[in-house]
């Protein structure tokens, strides 16, 4: 249940890689398609470089309302740009790789870097609260020697900045109280205050115990078409991301640290044994922003009093209560805080990882309706198998804990089928956005043919920008950016496309993908901002 992503980001029209095959993917219908999908935006601070290898100390996150649907997951070391160049040229960069509640994994290669010094600092970070960690996205390009500082990098598609004043920077440790139940998936980080040390990892492990590993760069890789939720994260390529526990060849007489590191830093793979990350990550969408607390019974008053005034896509940091456990995702969407968050002290329904007890073995995750990483109780899912079309439905009972098949309809993974892939979507509306980078969002209904096939996991936009005034020329730099929305329905809220020009007029399309591939494209919606779109019918897709 992979999809392995090329360096820095996938073109639309080009192959990932799902179990090793190719997954078919309609090319898009102009050179300029936007790019759809990036690598997502977590941010991994990396320790000393010992024996071509670098540790993991830290861990965040960045997105902002003004760029909808972008999440750059970065990765911070303590080699310095040359360093980083070298490793990169010599295809050590390491990758970090990300599994939500459907169970298919994307991988992404860190090929972007920038450098957090500047001519009269040598370690900027050691030790540092969320500020400092801000301002190290601002350095400026520090030397003719160290290239490339982090105030130069710029999301690809024209959306701007890696980083600006009023993004939303989220970083994790150890999830340390009455953390959710994990099923065995992994150690559960959360998100650490902004005054607090923002490493994970607060000990060098080739250096006295109490001395925090400084950071000289950021690898960087936006993900474009991202949304909120629970995700299983772990690096691999452990030339460049590994964790620290893991050095050796310390000197003789410098002290090597033996014991494992806090979670996230801890996360990755040594002979064999994969250490698995539990992260909460927060995806700003456009929507309508959250102004009030949420209300849920059980939670810790104090871990919500963050979720105020907050933006569409943040994840609320909720705790509960000694005995309760949490179930579910607590997300702003679109002015409303997400109904399905609870805690209770019935257990969740983990995500299937394929070898499961009540329900067929290779069902590997779940789309729906409430469908989380941890499901609440008494909630009915879309299977997604490893191998075969996933049909039918599992439950998450009354009683939680073990998934059970549905009575009516119970799952399968059919390898007596032929999956085939969805069809064409309907674009049912598209309106102005006027928020940061200013675009349209999108209103579409899925089809149903009635056909047996597996889950939608996502739909993908293609987008041609037209001559002014003459509706049959295609002009081939489109600016508008509609990125990649994962999920198995449409989203009520819409999805939102960035970076529109004014009076530019485009031809909107889109297309549903599932295990199978990307089916055919939805007719194309005529869209231009501040301009009434014509009467004429869409144009017939090809």
């Amino acid at each position: 249940g992979r999809i392995a992503f090329p360096a820095r980001f996938t073109q639309q029209g080009e192959l990932p890689i799902r179990s090793g095959r190719p997954i078919a993917m309609p090319l898009a219908r102009a050179s300029s398609a936007m790019r759809a999908i990036y690598a997502v935006c977590a941010i991994v601070a990396l320790a000393p470089r010992m024996a071509e290898a670098s540790a993991v100390v830290a861990v965040c996150t960045i997105t902002s309302p003004n760029v909808p649907g972008v999440v750059t997951w970065m990765v911070g070391t303590f080699e310095d740009f040359v360093s980083k160049a070298n490793d990169v040229a010599e295809g050590r960069e390491g990758s970090i790789n990300v599994k939500g509640s459907s169970g298919v994994s994307n991988s992404y290669s860190y090929q972007s870097f920038c450098d957090t010094q500047d001519a009269s600092r040598q370690y900027p970070l050691v030790g540092s609260d969320l500020d400092a960690y801000k301002e190290s996205f601002k350095s400026p390009d520090p030397s003719s020697i160290r290239q490339d500082g982090c105030s130069s990098q710029q999301l690809p598609d024209g959306l701007g900045p890696m980083y600006a004043d009023g993004y939303h920077v989220e970083c994790y440790d150890t999830w340390t109280s009455n953390p959710p139940a994990s099923g065995g998936q992994g150690a559960w980080a959360l998100r650490l205050d902004p005054s607090a040390n923002q490493h994970c990892d607060i000990s060098e492990p080739c250096a006295p115990q109490d001395q925090s590993p400084p950071l000289k760069s950021w690898l960087w890789n936006p993900s474009i078409g991202f949304k909120s939720g629970t995700f299983q994260v772990w690096t691999s390529g452990y030339n460049n991301l590994r964790p620290s526990y893991l050095y050796a060849d310390c000197p003789a007489n410098i002290y090597q640290k033996e014991t494992p590191i806090q979670m996230p830093c801890g996360m990755g793979s040594e002979n064999g044994t994969e250490q698995y990350a539990l992260l909460r990550v927060s995806v700003a969408d456009g929507g309508a922003p959250c102004a009030s607390k949420p209300v849920v019974p059980g939670a810790i008053s104090s871990t919500l009093d963050d979720c105020i005034d907050v933006f569409s896509g943040y994840m609320c940091n909720a705790q509960c209560e000694a005995g309760a456990q949490p179930s579910g995702d607590l997300v702003c969407e679109n002015g409303e805080w997400s109904s399905d968050f609870v805690c209770s002290t019935t257990p969740p329904c983990i995500r299937p990882d394929g070898d499961n007890l009540f329900i067929p073995d290779g069902i590997i995750g779940v789309v729906g309706t409430n469908c989380r990483y941890l499901t609440p109780a008494s909630t009915t899912c879309v299977p997604i198998c490893d191998v075969g079309v996933g049909l039918g439905l599992i439950d998450c009972p009354a009683s939680g804990g073990d998934w059970v098949p549905n009575t009516l309809d119970p799952a399968v993974c059919d390898t007596s089928i032929t999956d085939t892939v969805p069809p064409a979507p309907v674009i049912t509306s598209v309106e102005d956005y006027n928020e940061g980078t200013r675009g349209a969002r999108v209103f579409w209904d899925a089809t149903d043919d009635s056909q047996l096939r597996s889950a939608t996991l996502s739909w993908q936009f293609a987008v041609t920008r037209l001559v002014p005034g003459d509706p049959d020329t295609i002009i081939d730099s489109a600016t508008l950016v509609c990125p990649t929305y994962f999920g198995f329905e449409p989203p009520p809220a819409g999805s939102v496309c960035a970076n529109a020009e004014d009076s530019a007029v485009y031809y909107i399309a889109l297309q549903a993908c599932n295990q199978a591939g990307c089916g055919p494209f939805s007719a194309d919606f005529t869209f231009s901002r501040n301009i009434s779109p014509p009467p004429s019918p869409p144009k017939p897709p090809p």
